[in-house]
C-alpha cells in the first residue's frame, strides 16, 4: 500500500506540473541482455539503496533535527536529490525531484525507511524495463 501510495503520488504530482510519466531509457535498447544484467543491480538495487540510506535515511532527518522541520527538510533534500540527476537533463531534475518528495512523505509517513527504498527500486526497474518491453532490441 505504501509503495501504491508513493507512485500514485508521484503520477499525480508529475501531471500537477504538465510533465509526461515516461520511462526514461536509462540503459539504451540497442545495448542488449548482457548490459542488463550488469546494470540491473546497480540502477535497480545498489543505486536505490544508497541513495534512500543518504537522502531520506541520513539527510532527511538530519535536516529535520537541525531545525528546518519536516517540510523544509523534504523540500531541501529532495532538491537536492533531483539535482543529482542532472546529468540526465532537466526533465530528469523535475521527475526525480518529484520521486524524492514522494519517498521522502512515504518515509516520513511510516517512520521507516524501507517504503522510500522499495518505491525507489520499482522506479528504477521500471525505467529500464518499460523501454525493453515496449520496443524491444532488433535480435
Amino acid at each position: 500500500a505504501t509503495v501504491y501510495a508513493g507512485g500514485t503520488l508521484v503520477t499525480w504530482m508529475m501531471q500537477l506540473i504538465q510533465q509526461p510519466v515516461v520511462a526514461q531509457d536509462i540503459v539504451p535498447t540497442e545495448a542488449g541482455i548482457a548490459l542488463y544484467l550488469i546494470a540491473i543491480p546497480g540502477i535497480v538495487i545498489i543505486g536505490p539503496v544508497m541513495e534512500e540510506i543518504i537522502f531520506r535515511g541520513w539527510m532527511l532527518p538530519a535536516m529535520k533535527q537541525r531545525g528546518m522541520g519536516w517540510i523544509g527538510a523534504l523540500l531541501v533534500s529532495s532538491l537536492i536529490f533531483g539535482l543529482l540527476h542532472i546529468f540526465a537533463g532537466p526533465a530528469s531534475v523535475a521527475y526525480t525531484f518529484i520521486l524524492g518528495l514522494a519517498a521522502g512523505i512515504t518515509r516520513m509517513l511510516s517512520g521507516r525507511l524501507w517504503g522510500a527504498v522499495l518505491l525507489h527500486v520499482l522506479n528504477n526497474l521500471m525505467a529500464i524495463t518499460l523501454p525493453q518491453i515496449i520496443a524491444p532490441a532488433p535480435v
